[in-house]
C-alpha cells in the first residue's frame, strides 16, 4: 500500500487492525477473566466494540458524530481506509487516556 495520504503511524495501524492485534480483550483472550469492556461494562471489548462503545461515544467527539465510518472499511480499499485508520487512533488515544484516569 502506498499512499501519500497515509503516514507510517497509519500503515501500521491498518496492519494491526486488520491482523486483530490491537490491544483488546477479544483479540487476547487468554490473558484476561472477562472479556467485558472495562470503559462501559456493557458489551464484550472488540475491535468493532471500540466504535460503538457509549463512553468512547461520550468521550470522543470525532466518533460520536461520524456516523459514516464502517468498519469493514479497514478491509476495503485504501481510499476507504483512511477515514477509519483516522478515526481508530482517536479512539485509540481517547481509550488510553480514560484508561490512566
Amino acid at each position: 500500500m502506498v499512499d501519500s495520504n497515509f503516514s507510517q503511524h497509519n500503515i501500521k495501524l491498518i496492519f494491526k487492525l486488520r491482523t486483530r492485534i490491537i490491544q483488546v480483550k477479544n483479540n487476547f483472550k487468554n490473558g484476561f477473566e472477562s472479556l467485558i469492556c472495562e470503559l462501559c461494562h456493557a458489551d464484550e471489548e472488540d475491535q468493532l466494540h471500540l466504535l460503538n462503545c457509549e463512553t468512547l461515544l461520550n468521550q470522543c467527539e470525532d466518533l460520536y458524530n461520524d456516523v459514516s465510518v464502517e468498519y469493514g472499511d479497514l478491509f476495503s480499499t485504501t481510499t476507504k481506509q483512511l477515514q477509519p485508520v483516522k478515526l481508530f487512533e482517536k479512539i485509540l488515544k481517547v481509550r488510553e487516556k480514560l484508561r490512566e484516569d
